[in-house]
């Protein structure tokens, strides 16, 4: 088997590297920079969306932008909770969603919760977002691919980039070295100085507010690029990427300490090489590690005159890919391309559950400590998985009216003594009968082998992710997406899209609620259903001058059958049926605005509707058992807010850039619920809500030389 494997490596790479002599360094076009971002681009793909550096600024978290919520703005993505980074694409669950540095998978998508995305927006120089339209070269996830490509330094100058504020610190230093250009950014929050007062004035219903006597938040990041001509036809390039997040809430006091801790991050280490022909050819090839690392854990110690008692327990999540990826470009023809290429890939995987136990006793008179119990439970898995991926893409124009694409994708993944093979075809067709009107259709089908492990309906940056097993299936979708679009170019954009998609294999944990689910026995407390989601989606962008509008609007419905929970479809928990973002904004000389409002219907919770009174034959005790009507009954209110920010630009006499930003968040201060719980008041049942963030103002400045 191993000699097989390395056969297949090595056949893979030398058929995706074509032997070209001539090539042309810089694979970007510059006219891609300047080009209007809200215009998609004219190929058949249905549902993709390419923006550039420039998008992100329209978007921003406490005056930073921000990947992640510049894509929460596009038409069928949910947002999630408030301030969420997560993407709910077309009924996804938010772990089914493959993010990528230059074709490098980053498993972990987002800093603080949510707050902020996991790439610095500093490092992009373009994002490619596919709703539907895949192209056959992306595989893994079932609802959305979103690929970055990072940006080769500035080949003029060093500039340097410096901005502080509230929520982060950032600096971004890029330039050349004599042939060599590279590009730094990092990234550091100080949030823990206003954490405190907000976990404290959150804990005010109800809760102590001396269990937060502690709390501590933040994270640190480091991205890089590098990259060097070999000749004037090839160029090699380096990526890197490492951050960390980290929180801690809790009661620390003389005698008890009362703590829940949480650490994420990723790392990633990659070395590529870049050729194009002068025929119109390209080949990008790399070499890669990537990984993920999460931990989740209580820690409760009491120490009293004569004993002490210590209890850690959690689970912990790490996760490391080796592989090697490729991807090629040909057109021989004006009308007719070929992409064609694969990945080859090692992945183990070793969560583990931490459980220790310790409780002594010091006997008064002779001092000394003796030992009343002890435990310390470490129990490992290890997931040795292989994945190879193959794929070949093709499109044609037969005239100028009509575009065709068609792809087929085979992946096959090892696990746990199993090997999954899965057959994905891509179809999509464009038809233009009118200029600048273009009518779109395609099919595309998309299989996923890794699941998220949560005994919560909220998935978090410390969510478990296990490979498919002998008994787990990976998830596969079939989508049919619809639509058309108008574009005047650089002026106006109108599009419509409608989409039906088919999701089976999906698993939902149906075991007993904890903060933290067994690991050894994961594929038992799992039950597995089907889903499916539906809907239209539409968009707008206008530009006028100095003048950017901006609107999508949502209509759909998503739903979930695990007949192991109920007999019949229910929506999901992310099923909002209106969502709508609108956006205004304007750039002046020395000076730019937006402002921007969000619209949801709300999300779904599992609330008890009825009880039942249990009076026991042989004892006096009475006892009261909830019931569900069915899963996800409870409709939140709805979701809304506005937001609002300036930018001021001011350039020195020494050529200093300097940048004061305001930004204002949900500025009517709209209470919106993140959770619902039912309390029982005078022997009456209310419902009681509670929301996360009020209107907060931010500030940041920003120097540029």
């Amino acid at each position: 088997m191993k000699n097989h494997w390395i056969i297949i490596s090595s056949a893979l790479f030398l058929l995706t590297f074509p032997a070209h002599s001539q090539d042309v360094l810089d694979t970007l076009k510059a006219s891609k920079i300047v080009a209007d971002p809200a215009i998609r681009i004219p190929e058949s793909q249905t549902g993709h969306q390419r923006l550039i550096r420039n998008d992100f600024s329209r978007f921003t978290v406490f005056s930073a932008p921000d990947i992640m919520k510049t894509l929460q703005a596009m038409p069928g993505v949910s947002m999630g909770s408030d301030l969420s980074s997560g993407l709910y694409v077309r009924g996804g669950d938010g772990a089914d969603n493959l993010l990528t540095l230059d074709g490098v998978p980053v498993y972990n998508m987002s800093h603080l919760f949510g707050l902020f995305s996991v790439i610095d927006p500093g490092i992009a120089e373009r994002v490619d977002f596919y709703r539907s339209g895949f192209s056959a070269s992306r595989g893994g996830a079932t609802s959305s691919i979103i690929d970055v490509y990072a940006r080769d330094g500035n080949p003029d100058s060093l500039r340097t980039e410096l901005s502080i504020g509230i929520a982060d610190s950032r600096f971004l230093i890029e330039g050349p070295v004599k042939k060599t250009r590279f590009i730094l950014t990092g990234r550091v929050s100080p949030i823990s100085l206003i954490v405190n007062p907000v976990l404290k004035l959150l804990s005010a219903d109800g809760i102590d507010p001396s269990f937060f006597t502690d709390a501590r938040m933040g994270y640190f990041e480091v991205d890089a690029r590098v990259s060097r001509p070999l000749s004037a036809y090839t160029d090699i390039y380096m990526n890197a990427l490492f951050n960390r997040d980290y929180r801690k809430t809790g009661e620390i006091r003389a005698d008890i300490e009362n703590t829940d801790n949480i650490i994420w991050g990723n790392a990633l280490a990659a070395i590529g090489v870049r050729h194009r022909g002068s025929d119109g050819s390209k080949t990008d090839a790399s070499l890669y590690f990537t990984g993920t690392y999460s931990s989740v854990h209580s820690t409760f110690s009491s120490r009293q005159d004569s004993s002490y008692y210590y209890r850690k327990e959690g689970n912990a999540s790490p996760l490391a890919e080796f592989g090697l990826r490729s991807d090629s470009y040909l057109q021989k023809r004006p009308d007719l391309y070929i992409r064609y290429g694969g990945k080859i890939s090692y992945l183990q995987n070793q969560p583990h559950r931490i459980y220790h136990l310790l409780e002594t006793v010091k006997n008064s008179k002779t001092h000394k400590t003796r030992t009343i119990r002890e435990e310390n439970i470490n129990t490992p898995l290890i997931y040795r998985c292989g994945n190879l991926s193959s794929y070949i893409d093709a499109g044609w124009t037969p005239s100028p009216l009509v575009t065709l694409q068609g792809g087929m994708r085979y992946s096959f993944f090892l696990s746990d003594g199993k090997g999954w093979h899965s057959l994905e075809p891509r179809l999509s067709m464009s038809y233009s009968p009118l200029q600048g009107f273009t009518l779109k259709t395609s099919y595309d089908r998309m299989g996923q082998p890794l699941h998220a492990i949560s005994s919560s309906f909220n998935l978090s940056p410390a969510t478990t992710m296990l490979p498919s097993t002998r008994k787990i299936r990976p998830v596969i979708s079939d989508q049919i997406s619809f639509g058309g679009e108008y574009r005047k170019k650089g002026v106006l954009l109108l599009s419509t899209e409608l989409y039906y998609k088919r999701m089976t294999h999906l698993y939902e944990y149906g075991g007993e609620i904890m903060m933290f689910p067994p690991l050894d026995t994961w594929e038992s407390c799992f039950v597995e259903g089907i889903g499916r989601s539906y809907g239209i989606e539409n968009q707008i962008s206008v530009k006028k001058g100095q003048i950017r509008f901006d609107a999508a609007y949502t209509l759909s419905w998503s739903e979930r059958k695990f007949e192991d929970f109920y007999c019949s479809w229910y929506p999901d928990r992310f099923d909002n049926r209106h969502t709508i973002h609108l956006n205004l904004a304007r750039e002046r000389n020395g000076y730019d605005w937006h402002i921007s409002w969000t619209y949801h219907s709300g999300n779904r919770t599992t609330l008890n509707s009825f009880y039942s009174i249990k009076i026991w034959k042989d004892s006096p005790q009475v006892s009261a058992v909830n019931y569900a009507l069915a899963p996800n009954q409870f409709l939140f209110p709805a979701y809304h807010r506005l937001d609002a920010g300036i930018n001021f630009h001011y350039k020195t006499a020494r050529g200093i850039s300097r940048t004061a930003s305001f930004d204002f968040f949900n500025i009517y201060n709209r209470c919106n619920p993140i959770s619902v719980r039912i309390i029982n008041k005078s022997y009456r049942n209310r419902l009681s809500y509670r929301s996360l963030l009020p209107f907060i103002p931010s500030f940041r400045v920003g120097f540029e030389f």
